[in-house]
């Protein structure tokens, strides 16, 4: 943190005068600071999309909530998201960066539960 030199009022025990000491500079924030702050949405480079099985490609979180929401049918779902792992938590991890979603998406054992756990990322933005 930067610090001031600010003019006090009481006076220096040597002299009698005012003294100025270093105080701590108060802390702007400005709109660019909290923007900072916030990540933006990823999208995934077209080699990177999320190819449904017979269903949609997708390009980021927004695209997998719509699919979720009604594109992709529970077959679809069970073909990338069953025992042998979740490809839609990998995807969301590794292109999109996502690890909270993607740790989320891995306990989901359906659409419901994938559906909610990326509303609750997208709402964290």
């Amino acid at each position: 943190m930067e610090e001031e030199a600010v003019t006090t009022k009481r006076p220096s025990k040597q002299s009698g005068a005012e003294a100025t000491v270093l105080a701590p500079a108060k802390r702007r924030r400005s709109a660019v600071s909290r923007a900072r702050r916030v990540r933006s949405l990823v999208t995934a480079p077209p080699e990177k999309c999320f190819w449904v099985h017979y269903g949609p490609v997708l390009k980021d979180l927004r695209e997998l909530r719509e699919a979720l929401a009604g594109q992709i049918s529970d077959a679809q779902f069970a073909h990338h998201a069953g025992p042998h792992g979740n490809d839609f938590a990998n995807w969301v991890e590794q292109v999109l960066d996502e690890a909270a979603c993607a740790r989320a998406l891995r306990r989901t054992r359906g659409v419901a539960g994938a559906l909610r756990a990326v509303e609750t990322a997208l709402r964290g933005r």
